[in-house]
């Protein structure tokens, strides 16, 4: 057997040379794949006593109605109704749009959506006016909503666009026959 041979100084140096990136490479500096994540939320959630505030956005609108939306789900996990007796948003104001005083209180273990009418949801929306400047894509807005019984809520809620948020106008209902499908007659998938 025969000894080996220490490497030299200058093939150390080499080898560090072309390993140094490899190893500083994993996500380090700018332009590196997590560089591009977002930085903020798809939604913003709180909870409030009894009540759950989940999925809250603000939409923004192309329409002459609002500058946007605030579109959320309140969710009522007590055993008393509660209502939004109020709701602001930072430089704005949020007004119930399409909705009767009836449709701000959410039932003892119930929920209320709070859709965007232009994305084609039908029932209480909650309009956003009075902005000086329209509401910027990617940053987030201070929004508060007030309940009668359990208190405030304070969120910093995203903004993003109809097509970040989905639509439900042209979708198709599932038509149902009551049992199930036929074998298919092909062994493929």
């Amino acid at each position: 057997m025969t000894p080996r041979r220490p490497f030299s100084a200058h093939v150390v140096a080499a080898l560090l040379v072309l390993a140094l990136p490899l190893a500083a490479g994993c996500g380090a500096g700018k332009n590196n794949e997590t560089e591009q994540e977002r930085a903020t939320p798809y939604s913003a959630n709180a909870d409030v006593h009894d009540i759950a505030v989940r999925a809250v956005r603000l939409v923004t609108s192309d329409s002459a109605a609002a500058q946007g939306y605030l579109v959320a789900v309140l969710v009522n996990n007590g055993s008393a109704p509660d209502t939004l007796a109020n709701a602001t948003v930072t430089g704005g104001t949020i007004q119930p749009a399409g909705a009767a005083s009836s449709d701000l209180t959410v039932q003892p273990s119930s929920s209320v959506l709070f859709g965007d009418p232009d994305l084609g949801d039908t029932g209480p929306a909650l309009a956003i006016s009075g902005l000086n400047q329209p509401l910027q894509l990617g940053t987030t807005m201070h929004v508060t909503l007030v309940f009668s019984t359990s208190g405030t809520a304070a969120l910093d809620v995203p903004v993003l666009s109809s097509s970040e948020v989905g639509t439900t106008s042209t979708a198709q209902p599932v038509l149902t026959t009551g049992s199930y499908p036929s074998p298919s007659g092909t062994t493929e998938p």
